[in-house]
């Protein structure tokens, strides 16, 4: 997926685990995924990522409310997330004893569609880009970043701050 401009190119995989991240946090606070939002996946697909719900929020009906405010145990929570989130895709494939194709599919769909339509106003969503340098990433770097898209054009977010564990992770 490779276009004439770093500006322009962005790679789908680290959705797979942003939407995995979101499953996971909704599963937990037994809400809908849609109510889930702003989870972020720092690094690169697999072994390589960290995913961070610090700056997660959940949609409780009279707006959103900090993912971390609703957890009941943060520490078990972030260490199962971890986990849960690193080794989604092979579960998946374990369960099914099939291929993750389909998983594959339908985030390319879920990128393509925040890519070219945009993200909605207060939200983003995680890709794989060419670092510019941000967050002390090496620049032309690719890495997952929070991502917010507006026609066809994505930015990394700027001033979220990682939770302190990815410090250490």
């Amino acid at each position: 997926m490779h276009l004439r401009s770093r500006k322009r190119t962005s790679y789908p995989s680290q959705r797979l685990d942003h939407n995995h991240a979101l499953s996971q946090i909704s599963e937990n606070l037994k809400v809908r995924v849609g109510d889930v939002r702003n989870a972020i996946i720092w690094g690169n697909h697999l072994s390589n990522l960290y995913p961070d719900a610090n700056h997660g929020t959940v949609d409780i009906g009279a707006g959103h409310k900090p993912v971390k405010e609703l957890i009941a145990d943060d520490q078990c929570f972030v260490n199962e997330f971890i986990t849960n989130v690193e080794q989604r895709g092979q579960a998946i494939i374990n369960a099914r004893r099939l291929s993750s194709a389909f998983s594959t599919a339908s985030v390319a769909c879920d990128h393509m569609r925040d890519w070219i339509l945009g993200t909605p106003k207060g939200t983003w969503v995680s890709m794989g880009v060419y670092s510019d340098g941000s967050y002390g990433i090496q620049p032309s770097l690719i890495y997952s970043f929070p991502i917010t898209c507006k026609k066809g054009e994505w930015s990394i977010v700027q001033g979220v701050v990682p939770s302190n564990i990815f410090l250490i992770y």
